[in-house]
């Protein structure tokens, strides 16, 4: 079994929801993070936006050479760009990978160098299922001294207006289906490749393991999502 047409439909019209708040053609967009996938890389270059695309992770970055963007390796919480050079900075699920003791350090970053912020973050969620699941992913990442501290829209929100963003969009996006078993198989798939692909422990990958079949019982709702963009007052 694979995906369900309803939670197929319901993650494609969030998507459009959460592209549908910017309207950036020729802007000079700054993108705080590219990861494996450049996701919000590639959609901004559809958009119509001049990227520059950055990440502290040369792999990350060297897997997207190819891309239409200027790619910087370099750290969101030291800037290499002049003040108020870009017209956006969007951080695409990146916050929560980023040590929280550095979260000031990268807003104030982002409001010295860019005119809007658009921050996009998973939310802690209210799934049982859910939260088992980023809890036990939380912990091994956390044993590799990584990140994956799930925040709520009003932590975000008290971050940007701290540094000098009028929210004009703040936004908590509700997903209402659930994965369908086809869907938890690749969803435990991936997340265990993952694993493997960090080296870590097998202790959470047999934890993970064991966590399918509660999944495909009882379904999983993913985490809302929370969606904010600040202007310079």
């Amino acid at each position: 079994m694979g995906v369900s047409n309803n939670f197929k439909k319901e993650r494609e019209r969030i998507r459009e929801r959460i592209w549908s708040f910017i309207q950036i053609k020729d802007d000079v967009v700054l993108d705080v993070g590219v990861g494996d996938e450049a996701h919000s890389t590639k959609k901004l270059i559809d958009l119509g936006a001049k990227v520059i695309a950055i990440d502290i992770d040369w792999k990350n970055l060297s897997k997207h050479k190819g891309i239409d963007a200027k790619l910087v390796q370099c750290d969101a919480s030291q800037l290499p760009f002049r003040n108020s050079v870009f017209d956006l900075a969007v951080a695409y699920f990146t916050m929560h990978e980023i040590n929280p003791e550095l979260h000031l350090n990268v807003v104030s970053e982002l409001a010295r160098t860019s005119k809007k912020i658009m921050l996009i973050e998973a939310n802690p969620g209210q799934d049982l299922v859910y939260m088992k699941c980023h809890d036990l992913w939380n912990k091994a990442m956390h044993a590799l001294g990584k990140f994956e501290d799930l925040r709520e829209l009003e932590y975000w929100k008290a971050l940007v207006e701290r540094y000098g963003f009028k929210l004009t969009i703040q936004e908590k996006i509700v997903h209402k289906e659930k994965m369908s078993p086809g869907e938890v198989d690749n969803f435990i798939r991936s997340s265990i490749n993952a694993m493997n692909d960090y080296g870590i422990s097998r202790k959470y990958i047999k934890e993970m393991r064991a966590l399918a079949k509660d999944l495909k019982q009882k379904g999983m709702r993913l985490s809302d999502i929370t969606v904010l963009i600040g202007e310079k007052s």
